[in-house]
């Protein structure tokens, strides 16, 4: 069973990986697109994901400079981690300690407030280091995030609002800010019960509002109040499939089953969502250039093409993909 949801790892985190790679095609090319570039196999370094590391650490020689806590460094750097792994180059997690330190000080605080699932990515950096270096701070920090959750709002069912500025509003990408960390959380300090059955209610329930079963993908955000402009009236949901959002909430179930004890109740329904992703992403592929668009659904629609991505997340989403995947890479069937 592990096999197959690895397998499916690949086709999800390929198309994320993909359109962040390489970007949605802009306006401009709306009347005649032109496939992108090709890039051959001589062209590219040997270990790409050590390539962007290296770039990366090049660009920007103290990791400070990559900003303040939040999802998009954070999610970088742990990808730098799992290259880290790979490697055993203490430069990668000496750089990854930098960034940290700059905000969680000796006791443990964080300098932000974790007003939103965003700020509980960089939680995973906080449990690799207390693995790394048994420091307590970063434990007390670890803490921090998890106890949020006891007190972070939610929608009447339990829904966690994707931030408190967000109030009643359920997020697909809102699943992997905050869900692998809290099983990752579980496994590090004997909280498996909680983390599992949290983790798993929270994937079920944003799907339970989220998912289109005549396409087989999922909808970006719902809004339990109804009062959000782009609140369908009977559902409470957007009307767009976006693809980075879906491909958030499919890393999340990727990581979270990665972890989850084989018997686990909510396991097999976990499972379906998977395969019913893979199979709608199987069917909105473009045929043209083998990518996915932005909004997924909509080739012809000038929405399609008119978001930019910042490099950052392109740099972060890219290199985890690709460290994930050289690590799993003999375990794929």
């Amino acid at each position: 069973m592990r096999a197959n949801v690895r397998n499916a790892a690949f086709y999800l985190m390929l198309p994320l990986a993909l359109l962040t790679l390489f970007g949605v095609r802009m306006s401009s090319q709306i009347a005649s697109p032109t496939p992108p570039t090709a890039v051959t196999t001589a062209s590219l370094p040997i270990d790409l994901s050590v390539a962007l590391v290296e770039t990366t650490m090049r660009m920007h020689p103290s990791s400070k400079d990559l900003g303040k806590w939040g999802y998009i460094p954070a999610l970088y750097l742990y990808g730098e981690y799992l290259v880290y792994e790979r490697t055993h180059d203490p430069r990668y997690l000496a750089y990854i300690r930098s960034w940290a330190d700059a905000h969680v000080d000796d006791q443990g605080k964080i300098d932000n407030d974790i007003h939103a699932l965003d700020y509980m990515l960089p939680g995973n950096l906080t449990l690799v280091l207390y693995r790394e270096t048994g420091e307590q701070k970063y434990k007390i920090a670890a803490q921090t995030i998890r106890a949020r959750l006891d007190s972070y709002p939610r929608t009447v069912d339990g829904g966690l609002w994707h931030a408190t500025t967000r109030q009643h509003q359920l997020w697909l990408d809102g699943t992997y800010m905050s869900m692998p960390f809290l099983v990752r959380y579980g496994e590090a300090f004997g909280d498996q019960k909680y983390a599992y059955d949290e983790a798993s209610k929270q994937l079920l329930l944003y799907a339970s509002h989220l998912n289109d079963p005549k396409t087989g993908l999922l909808f970006h955000a719902y809004d339990e109040s109804g009062v959000q402009p782009w609140a369908q009236p009977d559902t409470h949901h957007s009307s767009i499939f976006w693809a980075r959002s879906i491909g958030w909430y499919g890393m999340a179930l990727i990581e979270v089953l990665e972890m989850m004890p084989e018997k686990h109740p909510a396991r097999p329904k976990l499972i379906a969502l998977i395969q019913q992703l893979v199979q709608a992403y199987a069917k909105y592929q473009d045929p043209q250039t083998g990518l996915w668009f932005n909004v997924v659904d909509k080739p012809s629609s000038a929405v399609t093409f008119c978001q930019r991505i910042r490099p950052m997340l392109v740099k972060a989403i890219a290199v985890f993909c690709l460290s994930f995947l050289l690590m799993k890479k003999a375990t794929f069937t």
